[in-house]
């Protein structure tokens, strides 16, 4: 709920500094396929898989590995965009908790208290589940990695209740901040990483063009030119004898 809320704070401070959402449309984005396809991989298990339990661990992280990496790369190709090291972070700190704690995140009985939410766990196996996500219940000490899970939290009197990692709350300023870039950005902007190679991809001959003029004035006042083919002006031949006489 949390990453709901911060994008959709984004948005609306974007639109009331006068931002357009068709200015999202221009972001050039490289292999937007990717996040699709993690999300769904994710999805499937989440909302269409089968009971936790029985879903075997080394499927579980599997799964995770590879949404993961879809993740990541896609936040690498497209580090150009603000706020993809938010991004970037956030993944990488939900990724490396859920693998050291068996593929699910994991999130403590008090946390789930707190945020009115503890009519949703399951148990399966011998093992406590949140349903319909994909979090696990533990208590602190079973914990690897805790001060990166399920930490944080709103409680339940308030709307959106729910519990979240640092992960998620650097995902969430992440997706704000690319939204709110992207919708009060300029018409006709370029990124950051796009900008500078195709400024210095424009400039360069150019200055090729006034170091060769640069070489050629030279040239022409100082020396003649060597190059065959090239008209060279005529030079008196007269004989030094003839030439000392003119003087005498």
């Amino acid at each position: 709920m949390v990453l709901i809320a911060l994008f959709g704070l984004g948005i609306a401070a974007g639109l009331l500094r006068g931002g357009s959402l068709r200015n999202l449309a221009t972001l050039r984005v490289r292999h937007a396929w990717l996040p699709l396809l993690a999300f769904g991989l994710q999805a499937c298990f989440v909302v269409f898989g089968r009971e936790p339990a029985s879903i075997p661990t080394w499927v579980r992280l599997f799964v995770l590995l590879v949404t993961c990496a879809g993740l990541i790369g896609f936040l690498l190709l497209n580090r150009h965009l603000p706020g993809s090291r938010l991004l970037l972070a956030g993944a990488a700190l939900n990724a490396t908790v859920m693998l050291a704690n068996g593929g699910f995140m994991p999130v403590t009985p008090q946390a789930l208290e707190r945020s009115g939410h503890t009519g949703y766990v399951v148990t399966q196996g011998g093992d406590q589940f949140v349903r319909r996500s994909k979090d696990i219940v533990l208590e602190k000490e079973d914990t690897r990695l805790w001060f990166l899970s399920d930490v944080f939290g709103i409680p339940a009197p308030l709307p959106l209740a729910s519990n979240f990692s640092p992960g998620d709350l650097l995902i969430g300023l992440g997706a704000a901040w690319l939204t709110y870039r992207g919708l009060t950005r300029p018409a006709g902007a370029v990124e950051d990483g796009s900008e500078a190679s195709s400024s210095g991809t424009a400039c360069a001959p150019e200055g090729h063009r006034r170091f060769g003029k640069e070489l050629d004035h030279g040239a022409g006042n100082d020396a003649q030119d060597d190059r065959p083919g090239v008209d060279r002006p005529a030079v008196s031949r007269r004989p030094a004898a003839q030439s000392a006489g003119g003087y005498a």
